[in-house]
């Protein structure tokens, strides 16, 4: 887990902003770090903001990158974010994976939507993944 008491993460934006301020362009590694840091230490609206100025920036995310935000949606419950998320990133051609899935299934779970986690489960070898045991 991360441990942010000295600020590490606010560093690390100041620095994106100042790159960001000279021209130089961070690749899609630098906000998957920052993005990831963001929401270990559950600053999940400031992840957002970063994968917003990534997208502004040109830089298309990946499915690690949603990955992440749907994981740490489902920390705070946000069942109806993590399903949009979902949708977003099938609607730009990144498939789901069997990470995207469990973490979906898991929210449903910690929301007692037992039926939503077992169709989410059950939809899994129609989009070509083998669910986890």
């Amino acid at each position: 887990m991360i441990d942010d008491e000295d600020g590490a993460i606010d560093k690390v934006r100041k620095l994106l902003e100042m790159l960001l301020e000279n021209g130089l362009k961070p690749d899609i590694f630098t906000f998957s770090s920052i993005i990831d840091g963001l929401c270990r230490i559950k600053r999940t609206e400031e992840a957002f903001e970063c994968f917003t100025e990534m997208i502004e920036w040109g830089i298309n995310p990946n499915a690690a990158i949603y990955n992440i935000l749907i994981r740490s949606l489902s920390t705070i419950r946000d069942v109806a974010r993590s399903v949009k998320l979902l949708r977003r990133m099938q609607k730009e051609g990144i498939s789901p994976d069997t990470y995207s899935y469990n973490a979906l299934i898991q929210i449903f779970c910690r929301m007692n939507k037992v039926e939503k986690a077992n169709k989410l489960f059950d939809s899994m070898p129609r989009s070509g993944l083998n669910p986890d045991n």
